[in-house]
């Protein structure tokens, strides 16, 4: 298989530093110092572990010569709400600044739903009530989609309470370089 030139000179823009390193790497910072995360190694793992929903324990078992205590010392201080907003937009930004992506849209067009999923628990103990999913504990991931098929905001959010809020939320608090115009939701 031939990588295509284009192909290859998206990449290399992309890895503009001179680590190779991912630039949305360098907002997953220390809680406390704000200095980036220094084992990057434990830092792309414990990502990767949290993307394809492995768990860390799952993932040092995987990695030779990873440990739970490490992944898990990252994670803590490292990898929080903020910084995945934060690495999210410098993606969407990217994305959004590739040629083939206006192709799909210019950016200034976007929707948004949300996805629920059931969680474990007795529904009779929380005492709430969702007109549509009646006492069924759960959560609603609630994703913001640009016309260039980005999703530039997820909130993870109770599946009791109503979208419209984090609808707005996401459209004005998005922290990427979109101008979103018109927003399509079913709310």
């Amino acid at each position: 298989m031939v990588t295509p030139p284009c192909a290859t000179s998206t990449k290399s823009k992309f890895y503009h530093n001179d680590l190779g390193l991912p630039p949305y790497s360098r907002h997953f910072t220390h809680l406390q110092t704000g200095d980036p995360a220094k084992d990057r190694t434990a830092l792309f793992a414990a990502l990767l572990a949290d993307a394809i929903n492995l768990g860390l324990t799952k993932m040092a078992e995987a990695c030779v010569g990873m440990t739970f205590n490490r992944l898990a010392w990252v994670v803590d201080w490292h990898v929080r709400d903020e910084t995945y907003t934060k690495a999210l937009a410098e993606i969407i930004n990217y994305h959004h600044r590739v040629p083939f992506a206006a192709y799909w849209g210019d950016g200034t067009t976007s929707s948004s739903d949300g996805q629920r999923f059931k969680a474990g628990g007795r529904p009779e103990a929380t005492a709430q009530v969702n007109l549509r999913y009646g006492t069924e504990p759960g959560v609603t991931f609630y994703t913001h989609l640009s016309d260039q098929y980005g999703p530039y905001r997820v909130k993870v959010i109770s599946s009791t309470v109503r979208d419209a809020p984090h609808m707005i939320d996401g459209l004005l608090y998005h922290e990427t370089d979109l101008q979103i115009h018109e927003h399509y939701s079913d709310t």
